[in-house]
């Protein structure tokens, strides 16, 4: 479910939350923010993913010049600057929220042979 510009879902008993967050530069978005959520408690763990780091630099658009990839507002309306994420890029930061939540979950129990469940 997206809720503003955060995504919310759940894993088991928790929630995941997951935002773009400046950490620097007001409205320069380079960073994943990721949250766990228990409803009763409260915030479990947050951690920021800096999108460079999961990226690399990104050639922008008509130009030799690399920049660290971020989301910027202007004008009201937020965007890639100056380049625009490959397939690859969204697999790779969809595989980041995934082993950050599968960090956090129960190991699987599995039956022995000759163990009684």
């Amino acid at each position: 479910m997206y809720v503003g510009r955060a995504c919310i879902g759940r894993a088991g008993g928790v929630r995941v939350k997951v935002e773009f967050a400046a950490h620097g530069l007001a409205d320069h978005y380079e960073c994943l923010k990721l949250s766990l959520i228990n409803p009763k408690e409260g915030v479990l763990d947050t951690t920021y993913v800096h999108l460079d780091e999961l990226l690399g630099k990104k050639q922008m658009r008509g130009r030799t010049q690399e920049v660290k990839p971020y989301i910027w507002v202007n004008d009201g309306k937020a965007k890639w600057y100056g380049f625009d994420p490959s397939p690859t890029d969204y697999t790779r930061m969809r595989h980041q929220v995934q082993d950050y939540v599968d960090a956090f979950r129960e190991p699987a129990q599995s039956q022995s042979p000759g163990m009684q469940m």
